[in-house]
């Protein structure tokens, strides 16, 4: 689709630089109120997402030089299979060893096929195509890579009366598109928080009394009264179509005004991050943990029942120098996943394979202790009804891509929700011939666990084969 020619204006915000604003900006607000009662007896289901660059390298039979995934059992057939995650986990799994019995492994899930490899990113949660008028930047676009749908923690979030929280490390970079996990709906990405003092005042800073959190929570207040005024003004400038989706933008920013305000009950036993440069690459599993800590703490408190954590921007552009891992390169993710397998890729000179296969081995396995350390402190973190909040929480390890760039064969974990009928402790292989099972079965059966049961299909409906059995 052609972009619409913008016209002269004497105002300096034209239609595209408002929008994404929007996007930056007031869409990173959450604006629905959770129903979520703090002390109620009843546990309510959760989910949240944790994403991460890339794939896991690994392929799932492995080979001479390290194991793959997937048990012996499950090495032979091509046809839908299970076998018990009975035998201690190893390679890049080992850091998940201590959680076996609380692990769904799901091999061979199906991306959206419409797309390419990195656009699996707007594409793995909504399961569908990206916006028609996205162009990629190689064709004069801004590669945003919006997708043409909502996203599952979205509609389930829209649909139980919560809020999306998002935290991230930074997402610029490469293809900005592939910061965007969330939708709101077509052509509209959710941006996720990108600072972890801003996502500790969003849940606990007006309830913790700090003078400091209290004025940053004026200041965006009055950022959000500024982008009001100036949707008021475009409005009349702009033909009745583009109206009507400001109109839409306008709602939520009026939301996301009242909505600055943290919750009461959001207040005992907050634990601040601490001052440190979060932008920087370093400090990245610093930064996840901090994530992991405020996002734990809202759902005890009941901030909100829909998360998701990310790694920063899914093409894996920063540099993963992390000594605690076995870590230390000045080449990005994404130059690692391609030197793993012996390709060329961006930033990748001077990078041979036998170097950058223990390197992605040590990336796949920090990524698998943070997902690990998340999965430990719901665990050990008590529900309103007084099992461990992970037992009520599922939790997806997802990545827009399987081995290498291969899009058709995702490799997903999944973590708790044993009071939510999972039945964990195993692996699931799926079928590598058709009927295929896509994202798209999977989100149905994440919303039928969390209760939005009216859902049959999710995204493309080319793509949906009946919900995923997880029970």
């Amino acid at each position: 689709m052609a972009k619409r020619k913008r016209s002269p204006e004497k105002r300096s915000m034209g239609r595209r630089q408002l929008l994404r604003g929007l996007g930056t900006a007031a869409l990173a607000l959450p604006f629905m109120r959770s129903f979520v009662a703090h002390g109620q007896l009843r546990a309510t289901p959760k989910l949240l997402v944790f994403a991460t660059p890339n794939a896991f390298l690994v392929g799932p039979r492995g080979t001479a030089d390290y194991p793959g995934w997937l048990p012996t059992a499950l090495h032979t057939g091509t046809g839908y299979a299970e076998a018990p995650a009975s035998n201690p986990l190893t390679g890049i799994l080992a850091p998940l060893e201590p959680h076996r019995s609380k692990l769904v492994m799901i091999d061979g899930l199906h991306g959206v096929s419409s797309v390419g490899s990195h656009q699996q990113t707007a594409a793995m949660l909504t399961g569908t195509g990206v916006y028609g008028d996205e162009a990629p930047r190689a064709s004069g676009g801004d590669g945003e890579w919006y997708a043409n749908g909502e996203s599952v923690d979205q509609l389930i979030a829209r649909t139980i009366g919560s809020r999306v929280l998002g935290l991230a490390f930074h997402i610029d970079g490469f293809q900005l598109g592939e910061g965007y996990i969330s939708h709101l709906g077509p052509n509209r990405g959710f941006t996720p928080i990108q600072n972890p003092v801003d996502a500790f005042d969003r849940v606990f800073g007006a309830a913790t009394g700090d003078p400091a959190a209290a004025a940053r929570i004026a200041r965006q207040r009055s950022v959000l009264d500024s982008i009001a005024h100036d949707i008021g003004s475009l409005q009349r400038r702009l033909p009745a179509a583009d109206r009507a989706r400001l109109d839409a933008h306008l709602d939520s920013v009026h939301a996301l005004e009242a909505d600055l305000v943290a919750p009461a009950s959001c207040d005992g036993g907050a634990i601040a991050p601490g001052t440190y440069d979060y932008r920087s690459s370093a400090n990245l599993p610093r930064l996840m943990r901090d994530y992991s800590r405020i996002m734990v703490q809202s759902l005890v408190c009941g901030y909100t029942r829909v998360g998701f954590l990310q790694t920063g921007n899914l093409g894996g552009g920063y540099r993963p120098s992390w000594p605690e891992f076995g870590i230390s390169t000045t080449y990005s993710d994404h130059a690692i996943a391609h030197k793993f397998v012996g390709e060329a890729g961006a930033g990748s000179d001077g990078l041979s394979q036998a170097a950058a296969i223990p390197l992605g081995l040590n990336v796949q396995k920090a990524y698998n202790t943070l997902f690990a350390e998340l999965i430990e402190q719901l665990s050990t973190t008590m529900d309103t009804d007084g099992s461990p909040m992970i037992d009520n929480t599922i939790v997806l390890h997802v990545k827009q891509m399987g081995e290498n760039h291969n899009k058709e064969r995702l490799f997903w974990i999944m973590a708790g929700g044993a009071n939510l009928g999972i039945r964990t402790g195993r692996f699931i292989r799926l079928p590598s011939t058709s009927p295929y099972r896509y994202v798209n079965d999977l989100h149905v059966a994440l919303c039928h666990a969390m209760g939005v049961t009216d859902v049959d299909q999710f995204g493309l409906s080319t793509m949906n084969h009946g919900p995923l059995d997880l029970s």
